[in-house]
Parts: structure tokens; C-alpha cells; sequence
């Protein structure tokens, strides 16, 4: 019998023209409002989307695939025990990666000293830092983490990787287990990039304890918002235990305007762009994900629910 799969919100319409030609074996429907999703989430065997199950009834949904790299928003419903979750990743990471370096850059070339001397009329050859000086340490080396790296690699000094497990990983100089990270041992005035997804284990990793213990890092976060004390990373910045922050995740989104962040001249705030699903990073990813559906690898595109990710 034919499966129906149920896609809606952004990107949801390109989604069902490429289902359509693509998998004409399988229906899919696309809701427009939320009582359409109402009337058809019950004929559903899939869904495919950002997560817009909150408050229904789910227990029937065989499989969910994700239209975002991260999945929290769909950790945090009842997900039935049977039901198979994937996640897109596409040529996210790469996008990531190039956001990355460009504050990296901007950072240890002084861009934003340099602009405001010349709307000063200001001569001043200001310090010129290298990357090939800096050593940048990954919090999780993941798809996005790897990818970031890859672009970072040629260019850097040093890259160490720090993950649940302390796994190596080849693009990595060293591998490192997250309970076993000293960050007194974290070289001054590094980079530190935060790419971990939002999980029981990483909720507020990056609080006051990890932080106070840095000495002039560059701290990048493009993983999830709610993996970092933001109260905690303001007292660090102004004790110079972070020198700059480039903050593009937030736990809530929109960043509440009376956020202090906003406002704090050493924070720059991007507003979750960095890696912007597109229809190309989707329909390759379910792709991906259909071809593993009935096989028993699943370690590609498929969600580990018990580790949540």
C-alpha cells in the first residue's frame, strides 16, 4: 500500500515538487494551516519538515525527517519508541564553516578597528594576527564540527577536537573526551568553536566553571543556543576571559530585544544564518535517508533517540 508523507512550513512546497517527481511511490501532502495539519497527520505514515507536531497525536508516524541539522525540537515531544527520525545535512556545514572564518578573520585582522579609523581619517597599522598561529578547539566534531574544520584545517595551527567520547577523528590534530577537557589546558587567546547539538549532557556546557578558566579566546557558536550560559559568557567577556563572541544560536529566536547581548560591544549577534537549510541540502539528505530507511546502517542520516542525536 502506498505511504503518505505530510510536509508544511518553509521550504515545504519545493518539498512535495520534488516528491512528486522523485518518489511518486509515495503520496505526499502538503498543510497549510494547522487545521489542515490536524485533518492530515492521521492519514500520515511520514513526515518530513521543521517540527510542527507539538499537540498532536503522533503514535502512528513511522518515520520524521528532520528539514534542520539540529533536532532538539523534536526530542522535546513524544516521539512513539518505533518511529525512525533523520536529519538534513546538505552543504550546511560548509556554509558554517564559511561563516566561521569569516569572523575569524575579521577578529585577528581587526576589521572593525581598521573601518572605524578610516571613517576617522586614522593612519594606524594595526597588529595583523595569523590563523596559522591559532589554535582552534571544536566542542563536538559531528557533520557541522568536521565540515568547519575541513575549511579551517589548511590554514590553522592546530585543530583539537572535543566530543562525548573522545573519538578521533582524521581531520583532527587531537581528540579529546568532553568529561575529561581541562580548561585550564586550553592555549591562550585561542578559538574555540561550539557546534554541539542541544542534548541532557550538553544543556549549559559552556557555563561559568568552563569559562572562567579561559585566558583571551575568540569564542564562536553556531550548535544551539541552549548548550551555553549566556549570563555566565558576559561575565567572562568582561573579564577578558573570552575576548570576543559571535553568538548566531539563542534559546529563544528572535533574541528578546531587551537581551543585553545585543547591546555588549564585544558580542556580535547574527540571527541563526549561518547555516540555513536550503531545498538542495533537503531533498539530498532524504535522499540519503530513504536509501538507509530499510537497510540496518542507519549511522549517516539517522538520529540515535537514546543519545539524542
Amino acid at each position: 500500500m502506498k505511504k503518505t508523507l505530510l510536509t508544511s512550513g518553509r521550504l515545504s512546497k519545493e518539498f512535495k515538487t520534488f516528491m512528486d517527481k522523485e518518489f511518486p511511490e509515495i503520496k505526499c501532502v502538503r498543510a497549510e494551516s494547522p487545521q489542515e495539519i490536524k485533518d492530515l497527520l492521521p492519514t500520515a505514515n511520514y513526515v518530513g519538515g521543521f517540527n510542527f507536531l507539538n499537540g498532536y497525536e503522533i503514535d502512528h508516524i513511522e518515520w520524521i525527517h528532520s528539514f534542520g541539522a539540529g533536532v532538539d525540537s523534536f526530542m522535546q515531544i513524544s516521539i512513539p519508541e518505533n518511529c525512525l527520525l533523520s536529519k538534513t545535512t546538505g552543504k550546511m556545514g560548509i556554509r558554517m564553516g564559511e561563516y566561521c572564518l569569516t569572523y575569524i578573520l575579521e577578529d585577528l585582522k581587526q576589521v572593525d578597528k581598521i573601518h572605524t579609523n578610516q571613517q576617522k581619517k586614522v593612519w594606524d597599522q594595526l597588529k595583523q594576527s595569523s590563523l596559522r598561529h591559532q589554535e582552534v578547539y571544536f566542542l563536538g566534531t559531528g557533520y557541522v564540527g568536521t565540515e568547519i574544520a575541513k575549511i579551517l584545517k589548511p590554514l590553522s595551527k592546530k585543530l583539537i577536537g572535543i566530543n562525548s567520547r573522545g573519538n578521533e577523528n582524521a581531520i583532527f590534530d587531537q581528540s579529546i573526551a568532553i568529561d575529561s577537557i581541562n580548561p585550564d589546558s586550553i592555549t591562550a587567546g585561542s578559538i574555540i568553536i561550539n557546534s554541539l547539538p542541544l542534548t541532557d549532557k550538553t544543556e549549559k556546557l559552556v557555563n561559568k566553571d568552563f569559562l572562567q578558566h579561559l585566558k583571551n579566546c575568540l569564542f564562536i557558536n553556531v550548535g544551539r543556543g541552549g548548550t551555553v550560559d549566556h549570563e555566565a559568557l558576559l561575565v567572562a567577556i568582561d573579564q577578558g576571559h573570552i575576548r570576543k563572541a559571535v553568538l548566531d544560536v539563542f534559546e529563544e529566536e528572535p533574541l528578546n530585544k531587551e537581551s543585553s547581548l545585543w547591546i555588549h560591544p564585544k558580542c556580535f549577534i547574527t540571527p541563526h544564518l549561518a547555516g540555513i537549510t536550503d531545498i538542495f541540502d533537503v531533498t539530498e539528505s532524504f535522499k540519503m535517508a530513504f536509501e538507509q530507511l530499510n537497510h540496518a546502517d542507519k549511522s549517516n542520516q539517522f538520529i540515535q533517540k537514546k543519545r539524542q542525536y
